[in-house]
């Protein structure tokens, strides 16, 4: 019993990496390696991988195998101008980089934090700038 207990948890970790490597739900597919076995682990081998979202393209040009930034040294609060031109913040910069990829802002939102003097447009900002060419890569 312990054995094909073992051998369950076994298909459901092989099924999980291939999973992972093909882009797609590693806990669905850990799930059913252990339910199914032997056919979760062959149908996972032989499916397509799923393609990349456009900011995983994005992240992958720039840097592969590395994050973009490495948001754990950037303590400052960042503001920026909604369309209203009204202050939304404080927000760390993970979620102003986030709002950017996802186009909530744009390269002519203007933001700021305690380190500038005055209100700047994204595209102004160079780690904004270096990573706003590899999008355009992919556009």
């Amino acid at each position: 019993m312990i054995l094909l207990m073992i051998s369950w948890i076994c298909f459901g970790l092989f099924c999980s990496n291939i999973a992972k490597s093909k882009n797609r739900s590693r806990l669905t597919w850990f799930f059913l390696g252990v339910f199914f076995g032997l056919v979760a682990l062959l149908i996972i081998i032989f499916l397509k991988p799923l393609p990349l979202l456009e900011d995983e393209i994005i992240i992958q040009q720039a840097r592969p195998n590395e994050p973009i930034f490495d948001t754990t040294k950037d303590f400052n609060f960042w503001y920026y101008l909604d369309n209203d031109k009204t202050q939304v913040g404080p927000i760390s910069f993970d979620a102003l980089y986030r709002k950017y990829l996802s186009k909530i802002i744009s390269e002519s939102t203007y933001v700021w934090n305690d380190t500038m003097k005055n209100w700047q447009k994204i595209k102004e900002i160079s780690i904004f700038s270096k990573n706003s060419k590899a999008s355009d890569i992919t556009s």
